[in-house]
């Protein structure tokens, strides 16, 4: 007998997991942050993270809660309303 494990898609219909994920990118840029630099940061503000979740993150093939959006918000010094500019 043979065991099938369904491997979680990183898309859902071809949609993106997140939306957010690539204006995350652009604010860590303006700031002059390199992913490991961002990663090295939010673990210190308490999200064990690494740079490939960061990764796929920005490229919108991981979702995220908004207590993790609030966290990179926080270590980038932006707001909320930063996201939608």
């Amino acid at each position: 007998h043979r065991l099938y494990v369904a491997q979680r898609s990183s898309r859902i219909q071809g949609e993106a997991l997140n939306l957010k994920g690539p204006r995350l990118r652009s604010l860590r840029e303006q700031i002059g942050f390199t992913q490991a630099e961002l990663a090295r940061r939010l673990q210190l503000n308490g999200w064990d993270v690494d740079i490939m979740v960061l990764n796929r993150v920005e490229l919108g093939k991981r979702s995220l809660t908004d207590i993790e959006i609030q966290k990179v918000l926080d270590t980038l010094g932006k707001k909320w309303a930063d996201l939608d500019e």
